[in-house]
């Protein structure tokens, strides 16, 4: 039986995952070789929609990411950071001035819940 799998390049899922863990040296080594910034995992998310820290997010947009890609689900990269609840990158796209959004029911539902979440800690 063949691996449905089996036939794509070692590049898809390396991009994706070096830039999800914050691995800044493969990621600079694959990007060297050749991996494309750009490329989808199967829910549509680029590199930069998995990214989590602001260095690999300015390694990917530095290297010709594309900033206003959209996922499968038709979230930014800023919603997505926004879904994930990732405070730092959030703040990281609004200063670049990627803080687009395209869902406007999720991500005002999102960012309520962040300032909740935020009011919620200055309580204590």
């Amino acid at each position: 039986m063949q691996k449905k799998y089996a036939n794509l390049p070692l590049f898809f899922f390396s991009s994706h995952a070096a830039s999800s863990y914050g691995h800044v040296n493969l990621l600079k080594y694959l990007i060297t070789c050749g991996a494309d910034v750009n490329l989808r995992d199967f829910d549509g998310d680029t590199p930069l929609h998995v990214c989590e820290t602001r260095e690999v997010a300015q390694i990917l947009i530095d290297s010709g990411a594309d900033t206003r890609a959209l996922n499968g689900a038709g979230q930014s990269i800023f919603e997505t950071a926004l879904q994930e609840e990732n405070h730092d990158m959030v703040e990281f796209l609004a200063e670049k001035g990627l803080n687009f959004m395209n869902n406007i029911s999720f991500t005002t539902h999102t960012m309520e819940t962040l300032e909740e979440e935020e009011s919620d800690g200055d309580d204590g």
